[in-house]
């Protein structure tokens, strides 16, 4: 079974680059482009890890932690930032 991940950043070069990478790796993936999407998507269950930028409009990569820490399941967090 594949490990899904999810990209999170308002650029879509960026989240277009990692998705290629992911691909490659054999992974699969899915993409939001704030938190707020991001939120949704992990509140369905299937993400096992995210990759989100700190720097995004809206709800930005900092309170998408702060949020996902206050769920008892969801998935580790890798920050990236330029």
């Amino acid at each position: 079974m594949k490990k899904t991940i999810l990209v999170v950043d308002d650029l879509e070069t960026i989240r277009q680059v990692l998705v290629t990478l992911l691909d490659r790796l054999r992974f699969e993936s899915l993409t939001a482009t704030n938190g707020e999407e991001a939120l949704a998507i992990v509140a369905e269950g299937k993400i096992n890890l995210v990759i989100t930028d700190l720097l995004m409009p809206g709800r930005d990569g900092m309170a998408l932690i702060g949020d996902l820490a206050n769920i008892p399941t969801s998935p580790p967090v890798i920050v990236f930032s330029g």
